[in-house]
């Protein structure tokens, strides 16, 4: 079967490139061929961003997809010529001769933009082409775990599509074309893993797969679009600049950096890859904490070391970026790996998420010399009362220890923040505050995040065991205008108040003989407002904006 795999334009594709492929697209093009099938794939991020270069071009059409009722309209009226104007100048270069099914990836921004986006161009291709297509991707996943809040939507894609997935839907979605070449899809679809399907009006999805981690394939994906420039005489000031600066700094100095050493043709690709999937712990606020989610899986040492040779061979790089739920899952994979790289002789320098709780000095020695230059932590919050909590399980003083060895071997360290728990007090924001600026010598970066009710999570599925009470503070509606505000704001480089709920924020809480949410917004503003202002102090932010203003 010939396959066509598509990533739904980003909306930040308006506003700067992209440092990574599509891990997604290596995933599955990697399975698929490994099924016999040919594939081939396209970002439509690329198109899209090259579109803004042309004399016609018009923002403003875009403004479209922040219209409920518009979308809505063109997708059940399945009218092409109105479709076609908004999404066909994306397909001029994609030939569509011999395809037997499409995939769409529906972004990774959490964003309904990307999202509508991607059901237009699903209706495109059914209606210009009669394809059948299947939609997967962080953006469904997204709307499937707050499906109530979503529920028209989900009503106008069952009405429209048959196949959804969430979840890793590499080998589900194989299954699904090889029933199609049977003539057989519809029956075997239901039963096929992460499936999602729509019944009585609720939306329902089976139990979700486990990752195949066949090794990514990027042959025949035009990789010369995420390619970085580099400083020819000095590696140190590279390792920085992409594994240290924080997003979106990191993405601008590409654009810089293209300016100041495009000359020198030394360019890499930054490639992404995974090999363990499914966090072992259980902190209440994260998904992973969810009663029915699946039991963590990893590849062996032996085989991740095999798919590294492959891939920085193949790829001509020496920079991976790994997307793992804890890189740190086992020392002894740990001590496998990073001593195979070191015996294979294999350069490369990379990044992931960690925990500190088997971090000693000889194995973080170990993993400097197997290419680890950055560490992320997941730190959430330095009260101990919120740490027991939200079941965190962090030893503080051990974090602390891990961040000084870090320091001193020569691995940049970045932590998780999150403001705005329940029950948050003014000393317990003071605790994380005060851990952050008097260990800033150690610590590269903080990311701050503003707590929001998951609702698979142990505090969304049981409120009441945590004294809170749930409601609804966003809706579909609010969230599209808010979000086409946000859109005009920065396409116009205009400034508004961007101390505003993300999308995810479709839930709050109010404290049980405790604070209203009213009362608790005002006091998440005033501590987010302050610890942003101590964000901007760390040296990386400053020194990252400066290089690129």
């Amino acid at each position: 079967m010939n396959v066509l795999i598509l990533v739904a334009p980003e909306e930040s594709s308006f506003y700067m490139g992209k440092n990574l492929p599509p891990l997604a697209v290596g995933v599955l093009q990697g399975y698929f061929r490994s099924k016999n099938h040919n594939v081939k794939s396209y970002d439509l991020s690329i198109p899209f961003k090259e579109m803004k270069h042309k004399k016609s071009y018009s923002y403003r059409k875009w403004i479209a997809l922040f219209k409920k009722d518009s979308v809505f309209e063109l997708i059940n009226n399945s009218h092409l010529e109105p479709i076609e104007d908004l999404v066909g100048e994306l397909f001029q270069n994609i030939d569509f001769t011999n395809i037997n099914f499409v995939g769409i990836s529906t972004g990774s921004g959490v964003s309904l933009f990307e999202l509508h986006f991607s059901l237009l161009i699903g209706k495109y291709i059914q209606c210009k082409y009669n394809l059948p297509v299947v939609f997967g991707g962080i953006n469904i996943s997204h709307i499937f775990s707050f499906k109530t809040a979503f529920k028209e939507l989900w009503e106008l894609i069952s009405n429209n599509f048959k196949y959804i997935f969430v979840g890793s839907g590499e080998s589900s979605f194989e299954k699904l074309v090889s029933a199609y070449a049977s003539g057989n899809a519809g029956e075997i679809y239901l039963t096929l893993e992460g499936a999602v399907y729509y019944k009585e009006g609720n939306v329902y999805a089976n139990k979700q797969a486990y990752p195949s981690f066949i090794c990514p394939d990027f042959d025949g994906f035009s990789l010369s679009y995420y390619t970085s420039y580099f400083n020819p005489e000095n590696l140190e000031e590279n390792i920085i600049q992409y594994f240290g600066w924080p997003f979106p700094y990191n993405n601008f100095a590409k654009d810089v950096n293209k300016i100041k050493y495009q000359k020198h043709d030394m360019k890499e690709v930054f490639l992404p890859y995974y090999f363990n999937h499914h966090c072992p712990y259980n902190c209440a606020f994260c998904s992973q904490s969810d009663k029915n989610k699946l039991s963590p899986c990893s590849k062996d040492s032996e085989t991740v070391l095999k798919d590294i040779e492959c891939l920085v061979s193949k790829y001509k790089t020496k920079y991976i970026h790994f997307v793992n739920n804890t890189f740190n899952y086992t020392p002894s994979f740990v001590r496998g790996f990073c001593e195979g790289i070191i015996k294979r002789n294999i350069e490369i320098y990379w990044s992931d998420c960690a925990r500190v709780n088997n971090l000693t000095k000889e194995l973080l020695e170990l993993m400097y010399k197997a290419g680890c230059r950055k560490l992320v932590f997941g730190f959430e919050t330095g009260s101990k009362k919120l740490q027991k909590y939200i079941n965190k399980k962090l030893d503080i003083d051990q974090l602390y220890k891990v961040l000084t060895l870090c320091h001193e071997i020569g691995i940049m360290c970045d932590l998780e923040v999150i403001i705005g728990f329940p029950y948050e007090t003014e000393d317990d924001f003071m605790d994380t505050y005060n851990f952050l600026d008097q260990n800033r010598e150690y610590i590269n970066y903080f990311y701050l995040n503003r707590y929001f009710v998951v609702p698979e999570s142990l505090m969304g599925t049981y409120p009441e065991n945590y004294n809170i009470e749930l409601f609804e503070v966003q809706d579909y509606n609010i969230i599209l205008n808010k979000n086409k505000n946000l859109f005009l704001r920065r396409y116009n480089y205009s400034t508004g108040d961007d101390i505003e709920l993300s999308n995810l924020h479709i839930y709050s809480f109010n404290e049980i003989n405790g604070r209203t949410w009213n009362e608790i917004n005002s006091d998440i503003n005033a501590r987010f407002e302050k610890i942003y202002s101590l964000q901007q102090s760390f040296k990386s932010f400053i020194d990252s904006s400066k290089y690129i203003s």
